[in-house]
């Protein structure tokens, strides 16, 4: 990286620390918001966030680049497979390629699109909103998790939106509740700031009737449709699932699938 670069990439991280540090945070979520700045700051920059080396991690130890004292290379896109070449499997599970919900084959390696992505500039804005991303991809949390979270790919149906799945164990299912615990004080903050904005989020803790565990589900407007995250729980294991606006498959048939084919 060049010197010019590092300093740029400086001066605007301590510019958005300066900016988040005028207002009063507390508790674990703090580190999680720690560690999202410097990519923030660098996106609002104009400058690819992988560039950013050294992002480090305080109390919790949420991650938004990568370990301390690392360089993170450029995201690689991984094509997705177009739905001909698909091959469903009834009796694949979460994790099996073939596996199958609402009709609709999982695309290996496919992701769907973060908040800011999907709502623009009133989310992108938002610290809080743009701590979701990590969220998504079940990163961060207590260092004693087992391994790293795994991107089983998305749901893409004719629509030509996603409904992107991650799966995460923890060390215990007490580490799990902590890490949905975080989530929801977070969402409540990504939508304390889109209100002001004037749009109407949601973000709530619930038990999802005929299933084990418990969710939180954050949905923000987008495109006459939503935006949406959910984090389910299950002891230990945790599922994420991303749903774009006007996506096939909604999140709750692919936690009822997932807790089917671990649980049943």
């Amino acid at each position: 990286m060049s010197t010019q670069l590092k300093d740029m990439l400086t001066s605007v991280a301590e510019e958005e620390r300066a900016r988040v540090d005028a207002s009063h945070r507390d508790g674990d979520t703090d580190a999680y918001v720690h560690a999202i700045r410097p990519r923030r700051a660098a996106r609002r920059a104009g400058v690819v966030a992988a560039a950013l080396v050294g992002v480090g991690v305080a109390g919790a130890g949420y991650l938004a680049l990568g370990p301390s004292g690392t360089s993170v290379d450029p995201a690689v896109e991984t094509p997705t497979p177009t739905p001909s070449a698909l091959v469903s499997d009834p009796d694949a599970v979460a994790g099996e390629r073939g596996w199958t919900v609402a009709d609709v084959v999982i695309s290996p390696g496919a992701t769907a699109m973060t908040a800011a992505e999907a709502v623009g500039a009133a989310a992108a804005d938002s610290v809080a909103c743009g701590s979701l991303e990590s969220f998504a991809a079940l990163a961060g949390g207590t260092d004693a998790s087992v391994g790293a979270a795994q991107n089983l790919g998305a749901f893409v149906g004719e629509s030509g939106a996603a409904t992107g799945v991650r799966l995460r164990s923890f060390e215990s299912a007490e580490d799990s509740q902590t890490y949905l615990g975080d989530l929801e004080s977070i969402a409540g903050r990504c939508a304390t700031d889109l209100e002001g904005e004037g749009m109407q989020p949601r973000a709530s803790r619930i038990a999802l009737t005929g299933l084990p565990g418990e969710s939180v589900t954050v949905t923000i407007p987008a495109d006459e449709s939503e935006w949406r995250l959910d984090v389910h729980v299950i002891g230990a294991d945790a599922v994420a699932i991303v749903t774009e606006p006007g996506a096939d498959v909604a999140a709750l048939d692919v936690i009822a699938a997932w807790v089917e084919g671990a649980v049943g």
